[in-house]
């Protein structure tokens, strides 16, 4: 007897895997927030009716396959606001290598100042 071909539907997760440049806040993150929260609901309700303890915790670094996130600006920042930001932090990272923390935190300060 021939084997029967096994389909599936991809998740909403794994669709978003060939976007790698999701905007923080955007649509497309929320909606993907909305899916992570109601499955892990799914999942404790789904241990809880078997009795089955379960354990839920943050997990604090997952290299393994993973690609580095990146880092994107606000659309409503203007071009002379993300120069001056880099500049900034290219200064604090200066600093910072120097040794001399109290200017690196006064740069990075600066930086996050121009953003908010």
């Amino acid at each position: 007897m021939g084997q029967k071909e096994q389909t599936r539907k991809t998740t909403f997760l794994e669709g978003m895997v060939d976007d790698r440049y999701i905007v923080y806040g955007s649509a497309k993150y929320e909606r993907a927030k909305d899916v992570f929260r109601s499955n892990l609901y799914e999942m404790v309700e789904c241990a809880a009716q078997h009795n089955v303890p379960i354990c839920l915790s943050t997990l604090v670094s997952n290299l393994k396959d993973q690609y580095p996130f990146i880092s994107l600006f606000s659309p409503s920042i203007t071009e002379d606001q993300r120069l001056k930001w880099e500049e900034y932090y290219m200064k604090g990272s200066e600093f910072e290598k120097s040794g001399d923390d109290i200017q690196a935190l006064q740069m990075f300060e600066n930086a996050i100042k121009l953003i908010r």
